[in-house]
């Protein structure tokens, strides 16, 4: 924070308005990043979802057409393709996270 900043309420009214004036700065700042960063993360989202889950997923099902039938019933039945997009979705936000935020995952 600049100087003229803080000593400009210290003439309108004293110790009490230069503290409420850098509580008033610290808040916006940590405000500020947390819209940025939940903005980052509704981005990674949403690329994530838009342009790796469902081309991967629709792959994936491309590829288990010729499976058959009972075996595909049985998949249908114990929710494996949730689980595959469950996998897939997790990996997919993973790797994202590490290539554009440079942080391995937790």
């Amino acid at each position: 924070m600049p100087a003229p900043l803080l000593l400009a309420p210290l003439a309108a009214g004293g110790i009490s308005a230069i503290l409420v004036h850098a509580i008033r700065w610290v808040f916006l700042a940590h405000v500020a990043s947390f819209v940025v960063r939940a903005f980052a993360v509704l981005g990674l989202a949403y690329f994530t979802n838009e342009y790796l889950l469902e081309p991967v997923l629709a792959l994936i099902n491309s590829n288990l057409t010729g499976m058959p039938g009972d075996l595909a019933d049985w998949m249908d039945a114990f929710g494996f393709d949730n689980v595959i997009s469950i996998l897939v979705s997790a990996h997919s936000i993973a790797a994202v996270k590490r290539l554009f935020l440079g942080k391995a995952p937790a």
